[in-house]
C-alpha cells in the first residue's frame, strides 16, 4: 500500500516539466516583443529629437546626410525645398534590434521614420 502511495505522488511531475517547455517560450516570446516596442519608442524619441534640432539649427536646401551612429544603427537625412517657401526635413532610421531568444528569428530590423515642416 506504501508503494502506491508514492506512484500516486509522483505521477503528475513528469507532465508538469513538459508544461514548462511552452511556458517559457512563450515568455521568451513575449519579452522579445516587449523589448522591440520599447527599443521602437526610443528610436521614435530620438528622430523627433534629431529632426527638431535640425529643424532649428543646421539643416540646409538640398541637403542629404548620411549617419551610422553604432554598428545597429543608421540614419538618413534630407532637406527638399518646397514650391511656395520652406523645407521638408525627413529622417529614415534603420536599427537592429537585440534579440534574446531565436524563436523570433536570427535578425529583428526596424525602420521609423520622422518629418519636419519649417517655413
Amino acid at each position: 500500500m506504501k508503494c502506491s502511495e508514492n506512484q500516486d505522488l509522483e505521477s503528475g511531475s513528469v507532465e508538469s516539466a513538459l508544461s514548462l517547455i511552452p511556458t517559457t517560450a512563450f515568455f521568451l516570446l513575449v519579452l522579445q516583443l516587449m523589448l522591440s516596442g520599447s527599443w521602437q519608442l526610443l528610436d521614435k524619441i530620438d528622430i523627433s529629437n534629431a529632426i527638431n534640432r535640425s529643424a532649428l539649427f543646421s539643416a540646409e536646401v538640398g541637403e542629404s546626410a548620411f549617419y551610422a551612429l553604432d554598428s545597429s544603427r543608421e540614419i538618413d537625412q534630407e532637406v527638399l525645398a518646397l514650391p511656395g517657401g520652406g523645407e521638408i526635413i525627413t529622417y529614415s532610421s534603420t536599427l537592429d534590434i537585440p534579440v534574446i531568444t531565436n524563436l523570433s528569428g536570427s535578425a529583428i530590423k526596424m525602420k521609423s521614420e520622422g518629418i519636419a515642416i519649417r517655413e
